[in-house]
């Protein structure tokens, strides 16, 4: 069948995870890390006073332990809230009786990449408009601690956000790539059969394995970041957007 839209992952794919680290220390802002410890760490003095520092991290540790667990094998992304909860309960600080600072927390720390947002991909936003004119676009992406609402306001702070169709995000779809949930959402949103869209991505297992399995056709993005270029099972790799409009033509 002809290729009728295009998909996209949104991190290391069409933003640039982590550079908004050297535009905070620019501006005199702690690094996302060490504002979430911080924030973290004065919250839970309140209530532990006794808390040494090397508890928090251990806790912390089993915390992001547990995501990683949820996200490579249950194929599902614990909200910021739920990970703070997660946190909790690893301190036994009864997270229940404190689901309204837990909140605040939460609603911090998916603010930090909406204030200060990564930069785009390169070349990136050029490429988004021209092959708009050709193809339906969507986004099919994983969330980590900046949840859909706030990436859908760093797409428009970039100008593009009116450009996608659909929006797949896995805190809001409930599931995270490679689950066929995701794909079949992408897919019924666009009214498309699989086999007329091409998903485009960085992961081999999430933007790779998981479309082929599902039908779709998939393409390899290297220009942010390169893992697996020599063993992937995409149809085709791109190692710059500037080189997109030719690839797409040449599998549709």
């Amino acid at each position: 069948m002809t290729i009728k839209a295009i998909t996209f992952d949104f991190w290391d794919t069409l933003a640039c995870d982590d550079s908004d680290e050297p535009k905070r220390a620019a501006l005199g802002l702690k690094s996302k890390s060490e504002l979430r410890f911080e924030l973290i760490s004065s919250w839970i003095a309140e209530l532990r006073p006794d808390a040494e520092t090397s508890m928090i991290r251990r806790a912390l540790d089993d915390t992001n332990h547990w995501y990683i667990q949820c996200w490579n094998y249950d194929h599902y992304t614990p909200s910021a809230l739920e990970r703070l909860e997660h946190l909790a309960r690893s301190l036994n600080l009864g997270h229940a009786r404190h689901k309204t600072a837990l909140a605040r927390l939460a609603a911090k720390f998916e603010s930090f990449e909406v204030e200060v947002p990564p930069d785009p991909a390169p070349h990136s936003i050029t490429i988004l408009k021209e092959i708009s004119a050709k193809f339906q676009l969507g986004i099919i992406s994983d969330t980590i601690y900046t949840p859909g609402s706030g990436i859908r306001k760093i797409l428009e702070r970039y100008g593009v956000l009116d450009l996608f169709k659909i929006l797949v995000f896995s805190d809001e779809a409930g599931a995270s790539k490679p689950a066929p949930l995701v794909y079949d959402l992408a897919c019924k949103g666009l009214n498309l059969q699989p086999d007329q869209v091409i998903h485009i991505g960085d992961r081999e297992k999430n933007d790779i394995t998981g479309p082929r399995r599902f039908g779709m056709h998939s393409i390899l993005y290297t220009g942010v970041r390169n893992e697996g270029a020599g063993r992937t099972e995409a149809r085709k790799i791109c190692r710059d957007f500037r080189e997109l409009p030719r690839l797409l033509s040449s599998i549709s």
